[in-house]
């Protein structure tokens, strides 16, 4: 395989599940482990940056626009947030000195470049969640820094040299809840690092070339296929009266019993003014339907048996609030309903839920304060009161403090 197929590669198939660098020679896990576990990240020495450095370069705006205007549900921004999520890495450059203290340079928020160093501890090899026939290496900070809180942990795969063109690169995620939740998130957010030294423009060719296969065979064609279904608002679930639920607050009651902060025990009152705060109401929904198949980009707003609205919609820029989200719009201009704008995140945890926040403008859905919450319409009983325990559990404790 050419290095510019090798590189594409590894951009479109984070966007598509298949694993990183698909195609590219890959280290055996016995290898992979022996390597890591004789000198831990001194296999990742070297100096590298992450390709979405250089998303916004000028070269690649009319690839985006060409693109997306064949695309009838995305737009310019859409298209370019979609590989921006796949793509993004946290950090402008990396360099691995051999030792197990690494140099992440991060721009700041006065848009200033800034080196912080962090020592971090190999926690060893994990299987890839979508592949078990690769691994990462994982690593955790020996102690966590303020202006790297989003590389608290990290995994990587061992970097590979392309036999034909000799371009090195490798793949990361980077992120604050553990190594887990890195091992098995989304499959689509990979960020592909190369060389550092690597020449701009072979770069920019190869992220063109990406942009064309990704918009032309790789991203759905519906945008909101990962959420197609029934979704049910938490606040639904959590005020459900099957007794299953319902015990699920007694049992909070005695858990917590004596530790309310106001004095007292907690009632049932009390954690549900806390889901309330967290998760708003079930007022504009119960139940979000997407219909995203068949040429169909669809939500159906539900209260109970009554429909609500209907609309289509086109994937957009993110929305500056929530700019780590998919944001969409619905292609009617003049809808006026509770979703006309909204950003949503990935389905996560279990069970599987999403965020999402919303209004009829985007400057509406900036004003949220809270963070409507859904789950599946189809999961069991069981996982439903799981997650009523989980959230209400988790409010609790923000509550003592």
């Amino acid at each position: 395989m050419t290095s510019k197929k090798c590189l594409q590669t590894a951009l479109w198939t984070a966007l598509l599940s298949l694993g990183m660098l698909a195609g590219c020679a890959t280290v055996p896990a016995a290898a992979v482990s022996d390597t890591a576990g004789a000198s831990e990240i001194a296999v990742m020495k070297g100096s590298w940056q992450p390709l979405s450095r250089f998303e916004d370069d000028a070269v690649l705006q009319d690839v985006y626009a060409k693109n997306a205007a064949a695309m009838p549900y995305y737009s310019e921004g859409g298209l370019k947030a979609a590989v921006h999520y796949a793509v993004a890495a946290p950090v402008i450059k990396a360099v691995f000195d051999g030792s197990n203290t690494v140099a992440f340079t991060v721009r700041t928020a006065d848009g200033s470049e800034k080196e912080v160093l962090c020592e971090y501890t190999f926690k060893g090899t994990k299987p890839m969640a979508e592949d078990a026939t690769r691994h990462w290496l994982a690593f955790e900070a020996v102690k966590p820094i303020q202006e790297l809180k989003n590389l608290r942990y990290f995994v990587v795969t061992a970097p590979q040299v392309d036999e034909k063109t000799g371009i090195k690169s490798f793949d990361a995620r980077f992120g604050k809840w553990g190594i887990q939740s890195l091992v098995h998130g989304d499959p689509l957010k990979m960020a592909p690092f190369v060389d550092a030294n690597l020449p701009k423009d072979e770069v920019l060719k190869q992220f063109t070339a990406v942009i064309n296969t990704v918009a032309a065979e790789k991203l759905p064609k519906e945008p909101l296929a990962l959420y197609n279904g029934k979704w049910v608002n938490s606040v639904t679930v959590c005020e459900d009266t099957r007794p299953a639920i319902q015990n699920v607050y007694t049992q909070l009651i005695k858990e917590f019993a004596g530790k309310n902060p106001k004095g007292g025990d907690y009632t049932k009152e009390d954690i549900m003014a806390l889901v309330h705060k967290a998760f708003g109401t079930a007022d504009d929904f119960t139940h979000l339907e997407f219909v995203a198949e068949n040429g169909k980009n669809e939500i159906i707003v539900w209260k109970g048996d009554t429909e609500v609205s209907r609309s289509a919609y086109i994937q957009d820029k993110a929305h500056s609030a929530h700019p780590s989200y998919r944001a969409f719009s619905a292609t009617d201009t003049a809808f006026k309903g509770k979703l006309a704008h909204f950003s949503i995140t990935i389905p996560h945890a279990v069970p599987p839920h999403m965020h999402l926040w919303y209004g009829t403008s985007i400057e509406e859905a900036a004003k949220m304060k809270s963070a409507p919450t859904c789950i599946r319409a189809d999961v069991s009983e069981e996982k439903m009161v799981q997650h009523v325990l989980d959230s209400c559990r988790s409010f609790l404790k923000g509550s003592m403090h």
